[in-house]
């Protein structure tokens, strides 16, 4: 799928490249919270998600400071399980990994369970 966002605004450039994703987001939160998709880029077959408006509840405050650490999310299939990570401290610092900024660390589950109650399965999704 060739992919330009639609209504994609100034200064955020515009996604142009070829994916298997069903869909590509702009999801961009206002100041009290709430959250609303502002361009999108998907398969004919999908219901548009663009325009559409989130209360706060549905994005809980750990997942948003998250996205605002790490604007984009990746998640090529919401039923894929997640994998251990090895080694599961860091050998230098004898400390977890921190995977908040990696974009290859598996999604919160309450995420998956939400794309999984609608289609589409693969994503990204950009926060603004």
């Amino acid at each position: 799928m060739r992919l330009r966002l639609q209504n994609a605004t100034p200064g955020h450039g515009k996604l142009d490249t070829k994916t298997e994703f069903d869909r590509v987001m702009l999801y961009k939160f206002d100041d009290d919270g709430h959250g609303s998709v502002v361009a999108e880029e998907k398969l004919e077959s999908l219901e548009p998600y663009l325009g559409l408006h989130y209360p706060e509840s549905d994005i809980p405050k750990p997942a948003r400071k998250l996205f605002a650490a790490n604007s984009i999310r990746i998640i090529p299939d919401s039923y894929s399980q997640p994998v251990k990570l090895f080694p599961v401290n860091n050998p230098i610092s004898d400390r977890p990994i921190n995977l908040t900024n990696s974009i290859l660390r598996s999604a919160a589950s309450c995420h998956t369970e939400y794309l999984q109650d609608q289609p589409p399965s693969r994503a990204i999704i950009q926060v603004a």
